[in-house]
């Protein structure tokens, strides 16, 4: 077991009681959803949360759910991926609709075609952001 503790990942928003507690205590902090703006907004509130408890900003990872519509239209993910890229999202967290095919996430690999030559970066690696795909068994 890691010592003091295993990293603690709290996701949530509310800005007097989830964010503080993820300043104190977590290692991952995890917005659950909303507007590239609101997250920036928390985001600002979490770090003056992390500079009252005396943490070094860049130590806490910061992620997102970012649901892929009922369509599987990646472009809106991809888009909404850079938005939150721009105000310092490290890792999405891909939301699949029922029924789930992780194989509608293939677009998001392939090379981004306003890449120019010869590295083509993909549209998540170009916004320098990890993806994790999630499942919900209960479908909401």
């Amino acid at each position: 077991m890691q010592r003091p503790h295993p990293p603690i990942c709290i996701g949530g928003s509310d800005e007097r009681r989830t964010l503080r507690t993820a300043a104190r205590f977590a290692r991952h902090w995890n917005f659950v959803g909303g507007t590239p703006g609101e997250f920036a907004r928390k985001r600002d509130v979490l770090y003056a949360h992390c500079r009252g408890v005396g943490w070094d900003l860049p130590e806490i990872v910061l992620s997102s759910h970012v649901r892929l519509g009922p369509g599987g239209d990646p472009g809106p993910v991809a888009d909404t991926v850079a938005a939150l890229g721009e105000h310092g999202l490290d890792l999405a967290i891909v939301v699949l609709p029922p029924p789930h095919n992780p194989g509608v996430l293939a677009p998001l690999a392939e090379p981004s075609p306003n890449c120019a030559e010869p590295a083509k970066p993909t549209v998540l690696q170009t916004a320098a952001i990890s993806v994790l795909t999630c499942c919900y068994v209960s479908g909401y």
